[in-house]
C-alpha cells in the first residue's frame, strides 16, 4: 500500500503503514485513541516483516544470491552446481564452478524449463549461453522444420565464446 505523503527520516517505525491503514478505516474509527495505538503497534511489526521479506528476496534472487543461497536457487530450478559443472565438461567428482558461471547456467535452466521455443526464447538462450550479439536464425528449404543458428566466426587469436558451453 503506498501513501502520497513523503516519508521523513524522523518518522517513527511503522508510521507510514499506520497512517495508510488509519486513512482506509471508516471515519468513525479514525480518531479513536485505542484503535490508533493498536494499529501503530501492528504496523511497526508489519514493517519489520516486510524488511525481512525484502532481505530474503535479495538473498534468494537468481541475480543476487551467492554461495549456499545460490545453491538453493539451483534446487528450485533443478540444476545442482555439480550438474552445471558437468555441462562445462569438467569431469571431476565434485566440480566447483564460480557463482557467476553457475548463475548463467541457472538462468539458462529457467529459460529451458519455461520456454515455448519461440524465436525470442531461442535467441535469448543463445545470448545467455554464448553472449554473442550477431547470432542469426535461418531455415533451409532442404531441411524443413529444422532450426539453424549461425554464430559469428571466431578469429584464431580470439577466445571462442562457445567454448565450455553446452
Amino acid at each position: 500500500m503506498q501513501t502520497n505523503r513523503p516519508v521523513s527520516k524522523s518518522m517513527m517505525p511503522g508510521e507510514r503503514l499506520a497512517s495508510a491503514w488509519i486513512r482506509d478505516m471508516p471515519q468513525q474509527f479514525q480518531e479513536k485513541r485505542n484503535i490508533g495505538i493498536l494499529i501503530h503497534a501492528l504496523a511497526r511489526q508489519m514493517e519489520e516483516v516486510e524488511m525481512v521479506f525484502g532481505e530474503i528476496n535479495t538473498l534468494t534472487d537468481i541475480h543476487t544470491a551467492r554461495g549456499k543461497n545460490l545453491d538453493y536457487v539451483g534446487d528450485i530450478v533443478c540444476m545442482s552446481r555439480k550438474e552445471a559443472g558437468e555441462l562445462i565438461n569438467r569431469r571431476f567428482p565434485e566440480p566447483v564452478i564460480s557463482d557467476e558461471r553457475y548463475r548463467e547456467y541457472l538462468q539458462y535452466q529457467v529459460l529451458r524449463n519455461t520456454s515455448d521455443c519461440t524465436y525470442a526464447d531461442i535467441m535469448k538462450a543463445i545470448d545467455l549461453l554464448w553472449d554473442v550479439d550477431r547470432a542469426r536464425y535461418y531455415e533451409r528449404e532442404d531441411r524443413p522444420a529444422t532450426i539453424f543458428i549461425g554464430l559469428p566466426a571466431v578469429d584464431i587469436e580470439e577466445e571462442d565464446p562457445a567454448e565450455g558451453k553446452p
